[in-house]
């Protein structure tokens, strides 16, 4: 009679496994951002996923950090693999979103994530809510295990690339802009500060050394840049 209640838990235990979240959400947030009005902010989670890699047969942590824009329903999503014996690794991208280093355009049939005025990248996936993106990241995630272990990198089959044409940006205005005078060494700490669109053209406002405003037409090739 006693080995009942064992085998109940024993049960039970497994049941607990089954039902075990594939995600850990470890924290949300909201990040500054742009659309046709202005400024706004973006919903943000950062979620700790463990993927099997199908080569070596072992478990790798990894860290998504998901952007939803709550009106539209598009996400956006962004991976990087986790060093538990370096701190550093942790919350990398939500950092980058935060201090502007990447900024996010919503707009009613897509959703931009504008690293520099040379790259933006256009996402199309949709999701009911928070969770349901988070969800559907992690599925594409574990689809390209097999290219995680190779050091490459996952993206998204709703995401396409836009490189932009930026003529100036080898030459000594733009240099200036990065570098202080005589530096050999040019970190680029360039910041997002506002976004705004009117008609088919773009206007980008940059902060480095000094504020630099870039105008885009449709494709993100540059038209114009001042200071």
């Amino acid at each position: 009679m006693r080995a009942a209640p064992l085998l109940l838990f024993v049960i039970g235990l497994g049941l607990a496994a089954q039902v075990a979240p594939p995600w850990v959400v470890a924290s949300t947030d909201v990040i500054p951002g742009f659309d046709a009005r202005g400024a706004r902010t973006f919903p943000v989670s950062r979620v700790m996923v463990d993927v099997s890699l199908p080569r070596s047969l072992t478990q790798k942590r990894f860290e998504l950090t998901v952007v939803r824009d709550p009106g539209s329903g598009y996400f956006l999503w962004h991976v990087i693999g986790v060093d538990p014996g370096r701190p550093e690794t942790i919350g990398v991208r939500l950092k980058a979103l935060q201090g502007r280093l990447i900024a996010v355009f919503a707009e009613p049939d897509r959703l931009l994530e504008i690293y520099d005025p040379s790259l933006v990248r256009v996402w199309r996936g949709r999701a009911e809510s928070m969770d349901a993106a988070i969800a559907k990241s992690v599925e594409e995630l574990r689809r390209g295990a097999g290219i995680l272990e190779g050091k490459g990198s996952v993206e998204s089959a709703q995401m396409t690339s836009i490189r932009g044409e930026v003529k100036w940006a080898g030459s000594a205005i733009f240099r200036d802009f990065r570098c202080a005078p005589d530096s050999s060494i040019c970190p680029d700490k360039t910041t997002i500060e506002a976004v705004t669109k009117s008609g088919a053209r773009w206007r980008i406002l940059l902060r480095n050394r000094f504020d630099l405003e870039v105008v885009l037409d449709e494709k993100f090739d540059l038209i114009d840049g001042r200071f």
